[in-house]
């Protein structure tokens, strides 16, 4: 998805929200278990603003991990 067409935010079912950084990356094989081909743009969120101490990583608002 290009930057643009993600929501500002993701809430993770256990109710975490992550902010967007703006930031975009590609997936490395790893991320495969999470439904996510290597290769595929990931946009970068962090769980404040300010704070990236927790990191997630969507390809799309339903296929995401944390880092």
């Amino acid at each position: 998805m290009k930057n643009e067409d993600m929501p500002d935010t993701i809430t993770t079912p256990d109710g975490q929200t992550f902010w967007k950084t703006g930031l975009i990356g590609r997936a490395l094989p790893p991320a495969a278990t999470h439904g996510i081909v290597p290769g595929e743009r990931t946009h970068e969120y962090w769980i404040h603003p300010w704070d990236d101490s927790l990191r997630l990583y969507a390809a799309d608002p339903m296929r995401w991990f944390l880092d």
